[in-house]
């Protein structure tokens, strides 16, 4: 993948970002099939980048955030390196279903009194990752981890941690109660059983594999959580007046409020695909984030017929306008 710098940002700190992206792509294809890493997310996003990568770019100003991860990650290999009963930075390898896969720990301690391993994931992030408690990908990735660790003859593992180190966190807004007490949270990951686990890389690596034997267009789609995308809304609103009465998350329960409390019409305002609009790099080459990308009055007209077919629409110019808010006016589209 190219990377290009169109803030104009220093050598020096493009040349570290690059160094960065590089060895993080070198270390996941090192000596395996695929990394767990790849494995757990959506196979389209990981086959279209494979065999596009030629054709992908990505801006130095939107990875800086790899950056703060790689710091926090050279910091802890070199106070913890070394350390009794810790592994750190470890990369495991575990064959399933004919292919090598890699994945590698952040840390892992040795604790006597549980007679197994604590295995904690660091990750640097923004405070919005850890509301509502673990992500579901988070918490496979860790118990993928864990069985890798029993495979290496490293157990047994007995607990799972997420140590999230908060980059946009404010005091402030902690004394609030609008973020975590503390710029360091630790927090608990249900762990699965070897089966489960086992079963879980199982099918991973079978959607994967018959990905790689399909077309680029005949490889199904994100599913609208891989798109993180938030579920539409009903807007009961009031001819004139610009904000909604109400807000609510089915057609029934906006029909039955506006009988209810008065309304002249209801819109409909479409989850936006969040990853596909702002964070994914294969979406130039991808048939959804095609779409995307193609002129408003084109995309509307093709939002309009999908959402005619599952009998919602855009019915008034409110909700057009709400769309394009969304949408539009974040530079992602012409």
């Amino acid at each position: 993948m190219k990377q290009t710098n169109v803030l104009g940002l220093e050598a020096p700190l493009v040349h570290a970002i690059a160094a960065v992206r590089r060895r993080y792509e070198e270390s996941h294809g090192e000596k395996s099939d695929i990394s767990l890493t790849t494995l757990i997310g959506p196979p389209l996003i990981s086959e279209l980048k494979r065999r596009h990568d030629d054709e992908l770019t990505e801006d130095a100003s939107d990875v800086i955030y790899a950056l703060f991860g790689s710091l926090a990650h050279e910091i802890l290999r070199g106070v913890a390196d070394g350390m009794e009963g810790y592994l750190v930075e470890k990369r495991l390898y575990a064959n399933v279903r004919g292919w090598k896969l890699s994945g590698a720990l952040d840390i892992a301690y040795y604790r006597h009194q549980d007679a197994g391993y604590r295995l904690d994931d660091w990750k640097v992030v923004s405070v919005w990752e850890a509301l509502n408690g673990p992500k579901p990908d988070k918490t496979a990735q860790l118990n993928c981890l864990a069985e890798f660790m029993r495979r290496n003859g490293y157990g047994p593992v007995n607990s799972l941690r997420l140590v999230y180190l908060f980059r946009d966190w404010s005091k402030r807004k902690a004394q609030r109660g609008e973020h975590p007490p503390t710029q360091v949270q630790m927090v608990d990951v249900p762990t699965w059983t070897s089966e489960e686990t086992n079963a879980y890389l199982d099918a991973r690596v079978r959607l994967h594999q018959e990905a790689r034997a399909l077309r680029d267009d005949a490889i199904p789609l994100c599913t609208p959580s891989e798109r993180w995308e938030a579920e539409p809304a009903y807007a009961v609103m009031k001819t004139g007046r610009k904000s909604a009465l109400r807000l609510l998350p089915t057609l029934d329960e906006a029909e039955s409020w506006k009988a209810k409390n008065g309304g002249t019409h209801i819109d409909v305002r479409p989850g936006e695909p969040t990853r596909c609009l702002s964070f994914c790099a294969a979406a130039p080459v991808c048939r959804f984030g095609k779409e995307l990308l193609k002129p408003k009055d084109e995309l509307l007209e093709n939002l309009k017929a999908s959402l005619e077919i599952q009998g919602t629409a855009l019915n008034s110019p409110k909700s057009e306008e709400h769309y394009y808010d969304k949408v539009f006016n974040r530079g992602t589209a012409p």
